[in-house]
């Protein structure tokens, strides 16, 4: 009799727990008004498909989340209404519409052989046009096998792909109807520029003194003119550790870099008319629009300098948005799954904090800061 009753009591608990499991299941996502963030925040994680958007509003609220299957989530962008989330491991991306419809995709899922590992490179939304890139991997390609990347764009409404052997994919932007892509060649061991010319879809080589000025994944236009910065840091085994800034006439292609002495550059910005150069070492450096240099500053110690040392939060994200810069900053503390970091907007003009905002996951059990990224919608 006794065993008749543990066995039952036995059958009620599973059954409890099949229906909490079924009803967890079943939660309803909250909906989110994606009209009313200013910022957009990615959070996953790298092995497992566990990702979470985080919206916040013009005022620094935190208006909701929404959790979703993506997996090593390294880039959000909004691009044609949609919020567009690429995967750094795997061609699993994803889309988020103003109803909350959330819709999977990959990229030529058909062209490519075992396509379910081409993962991206980097994604960018760049003077209305949306870059997306392919970590293809080895292919039969042009008569032999090579490595191969690829970045993806439309024209119009033709989706072209430019195919990159032998190359890893860094950064992008557009303009002047072309796209300065910043390019590791493998086989050469050594950093430069293609441009791909949009009008026949070809591509040029533009390439700089040292390889490490175009050692970098951004990209800025000023005074009609492209600028790329970037370091030696992967490669300072055998070399003195160096830093430079770049220009490209996207016209004749004729380049020009300057090396900085005080550090490495932490980013490039455009202010009161002048291209501005950050170093680690606190040190601005301000050019005109042919990189000539007008006058390098010491700064005062500021709060942008300030969060750059911290050792307990790592800077995952800075945009140069229309009124200040804005950097997000994810904690290094694995157990803080809820109070996951921070938003700082900075003064263009000191580099002092305008203000701090908070981002939030409450409820959340899991660390989700493997993989991070925001945007603004402005």
């Amino acid at each position: 009799m006794n065993y008749i009753k543990q066995k039952s009591a036995l059958h009620l608990v599973v059954a409890l727990l099949m229906v909490a499991l079924m009803l967890s299941s079943c939660a309803k996502q909250e909906f989110i008004n994606i009209d009313d963030a200013k910022y957009v925040l990615t959070f996953s994680q790298g092995l497992k498909p566990r990702a979470k958007l985080v919206f916040i509003d013009k005022d620094g609220n935190n208006i909701g989340t929404y959790a979703y299957k993506g997996q090593a989530i390294s880039w959000v962008n909004f691009y044609d209404n949609l919020l567009y989330m690429h995967s750094v491991r795997l061609n699993k991306h994803f889309t988020l519409d103003k109803n909350n419809t959330l819709e999977q995709y990959s990229l030529f899922n058909d062209k490519y052989e075992n396509s379910k590992g081409n993962a991206a490179w980097f994604v960018a939304v760049s003077d209305g046009t949306l870059l997306e890139t392919m970590n293809i991997g080895s292919y039969e390609y042009e008569g032999k096998r090579q490595y191969l990347s690829s970045l993806v764009y439309n024209e119009g409404d033709e989706q072209r792909e430019v195919v990159f052997p032998e190359q890893t994919l860094e950064g992008g932007i557009c303009y002047d109807n072309k796209i300065f892509v910043s390019t590791y060649f493998d086989d050469e061991n050594r950093n430069d520029v293609s441009v791909i010319d949009r009008a026949d879809n070809l591509v040029k080589r533009v390439g700089f003194k040292n390889s490490y000025t175009a050692n970098g994944k951004e990209f800025l236009i000023f005074k009609d003119k492209v600028f790329i910065y970037g370091d030696n840091l992967p490669f300072t085994f055998e070399q003195e550790k160096a830093s430079a800034i770049g220009m490209i006439d996207p016209v004749t292609y004729d380049t020009k870099e300057y090396n900085v002495d005080d550090g490495f550059i932490v980013f490039a910005y455009v202010y009161d008319d002048k291209l501005c150069v950050l170093t680690t070492e606190n040190v601005l450096y301000q050019f005109d629009g042919d990189l000539e240099l007008i006058q390098k500053i010491s700064l005062e110690e500021n709060d942008f300098m300030k969060n750059f040392v911290r050792e307990d939060f790592d800077m995952s994200k800075l945009i140069l948005a229309k009124d200040n810069i804005a950097v997000l900053y994810t904690t290094n503390d694995f157990d803080s799954t809820e109070n996951i970091g921070f938003i700082e907007e900075y003064d263009y003009s000191t580099l002092n904090s305008i203000r701090m905002i908070p981002v939030e996951m409450k409820g959340e059990k899991r660390w989700l800061g493997e993989h991070v990224d925001m945007t603004i919608l402005e």
